[in-house]
C-alpha cells in the first residue's frame, strides 16, 4: 500500500502570488477581486463575469521603488564584494530582474517552464521584507530548480534590493 502521508507522494504546487505576498508582508495582496453588487434579476453567472480587479494599496506606507534611483545607486554608490563598482553586465542583469519584480510580471526562467513564474502578479515595493522574500526565492528554487548562474536570477537581485532599502533607511531618503 502506498504511504499517503509521505511528502514524496504529494503533488508539489506553487503558492499563488497573493499567498506569497501575504507570507512576506503579513498583509493582504495588492490585487483584490471585488465583484460588483448584484442587481435585481441578475444571475450569478453574470455576476461572475462582472467581477473586476480593484487595486488597493497594501498599507499607507507603501513606497514604490524608483528604478532610476535604484540604478543610480547600483552604478555610483554601491560597491561590490571586492570593493569596486559593479560591472555593466551585473547592473543590467539586476535591473532586468528588479524591473520584472517591480512591474508585477514576475521572474521567469526557461528551465522552469512557461507556467512557473516567481512572484507574478505582485508588485514589489520598498515596504517588502526582503529577507523573507529571499527565503521565498530559495524555497522556489528548491522546488523548481536553481538557475544556471547559481542565484544570479533571483537571490542576487533581491539581495541588492535589501541593501538599497538599508541605504535608504539609513540616509532617510532615496539617493539623488
Amino acid at each position: 500500500f502506498p504511504d499517503t502521508n509521505n511528502d514524496n507522494n504529494a503533488n508539489v504546487s506553487t503558492p499563488s502570488a497573493s499567498s506569497l505576498h501575504e507570507r512576506i508582508n503579513n498583509t493582504s495582496p495588492t490585487n483584490v477581486v471585488t465583484p460588483q453588487k448584484k442587481r435585481k434579476n441578475q444571475t450569478s453567472t453574470t455576476k461572475a463575469k462582472r467581477a473586476k480587479v480593484k487595486l488597493e494599496p497594501v498599507s499607507a506606507s507603501v513606497v514604490p521603488i524608483n528604478l532610476a534611483q535604484f540604478e543610480d545607486w547600483l552604478r555610483y554608490k554601491h560597491r561590490g564584494a571586492r570593493g569596486g563598482p559593479l560591472s555593466e553586465a551585473n547592473v543590467r542583469s539586476v535591473m532586468n530582474r528588479v524591473d520584472d519584480l517591480v512591474s508585477g510580471r514576475g521572474v521567469s526562467y526557461r528551465n522552469w517552464g512557461p507556467d512557473n513564474v516567481f512572484y507574478v502578479g505582485v508588485q514589489i515595493d520598498m515596504s517588502f521584507n526582503f529577507s523573507k522574500l529571499l527565503e521565498e526565492a530559495k524555497e522556489y528554487e528548491a522546488i523548481h530548480g536553481e538557475d544556471k548562474g547559481h542565484g544570479w536570477l533571483l537571490r542576487h537581485p533581491i539581495k541588492k534590493l535589501a541593501l538599497f532599502k538599508e541605504f535608504v533607511n539609513y540616509w532617510g531618503r532615496s539617493p539623488s
